[in-house]
């Protein structure tokens, strides 16, 4: 793994156990040759100390995962979904939108427990093996803090 200033580039190397030369060697399929040319800009930019922060954009849904793991542990901490949703869209929301006609902002926290609780019971993994991609759950936005 190559590391500077809190960004990575992981390499897989086959038959040096130790220290040793490395020769790069980039074997790039067509099929993949976007995420492929991406890895390889990632790698050049950590090579020569280049600041790229255009090469390691945030996850689209960073929001979302955060106010599912909010969710998750207030809700295992004991607290209600109302509870939840004035810690996360603010007390001024949940009394204009929590009581009215429109139940969408309960709808919206059930979704992030839901999604939440989902991850927690082993969805987490088909996010890392599609490298941060959306949640399978989907619904909900993000969150008044998170955003």
């Amino acid at each position: 793994m190559l590391a500077r200033g809190g960004r990575r580039v992981t390499l897989g190397v086959r038959g040096c156990v130790h220290a040793c030369r490395i020769d790069l060697v980039f074997a790039v399929p067509l099929a993949g040759l976007r995420a492929q040319a991406l890895g390889l800009r990632r790698l050049a930019a950590l090579i020569a100390g280049r600041e790229a922060r255009a090469l390691w954009p945030p996850l689209p849904k960073a929001a979302r995962y955060a106010a599912m793991l909010s969710a998750l542990d207030a809700r295992a901490a004991g607290a209600s979904l109302r509870d939840i949703a004035e810690f996360l869209y603010g007390a001024r929301a949940v009394a204009a939108g929590w009581s009215g006609r429109s139940d969408h902002l309960k709808s919206r926290v059930r979704r992030l427990v839901r999604d939440a609780a989902a991850m927690q019971r082993g969805g987490y993994r088909a996010l890392v093996a599609r490298g941060g991609g959306s949640s399978k759950g989907g619904g909900g936005g993000g969150a008044h803090h998170a955003e």
